[in-house]
């Protein structure tokens, strides 16, 4: 089983690359991992809204905002 770290760094690297349907996959890989992962439901929120899925993007918005506050 992959760490976190390799998990989420495979995801950056695919989020970067533009391939956003194999990010989206590791980014909720991470979050089946650990559902609390503020990086993950960040990222996987802009992911979201940059495929044009904006409900789903505020929603992971508000999960992220809820694990860490502070972020804003």
């Amino acid at each position: 089983m992959s760490s976190i770290a390799e998990v989420l760094g495979r995801a950056e690297a695919l989020h970067r690359a533009g391939n956003m349907a194999e990010a989206d996959r590791a980014y909720r890989e991470v979050l089946a991992i650990d559902p609390r992962h503020f990086g993950a439901s960040h990222a996987l929120a802009v992911v979201q809204a940059q495929s044009g899925r904006m409900e789903e993007a505020l929603s992971l918005v508000e999960q992220a905002l809820r694990i860490n506050p502070q972020s804003l």
